[in-house]
């Protein structure tokens, strides 16, 4: 059980940062939302390079967006 509240908790902070760089609520995050969610809610002005890093090591589905579907997070 404790563990199950564990998950639950990690899970729910993962939404809220997601929403929070999800700027359109389309349920995506794209390439200039990571930049501009990256420079305005953490302070770091990224290199493209370093987007497209970020975005490839998290683009499971290699759509090009950074997806929270149900099925990948267990929801």
């Amino acid at each position: 059980m404790l563990a199950e509240t564990a998950h639950m908790v990690g899970l729910k902070e993962l939404r809220c940062a997601f929403k929070q760089f999800d700027c359109d609520g389309d349920g995506k995050i794209t390439m200039d939302e990571l930049k501009e969610g990256m420079k305005t809610l953490l302070g770091e002005k990224l290199k493209k390079g370093e987007l497209e890093e970020i975005l490839a090591d998290i683009d499971l589905n290699k759509d090009g967006n950074i997806d929270f579907d149900g099925k990948r997070f267990g929801t």
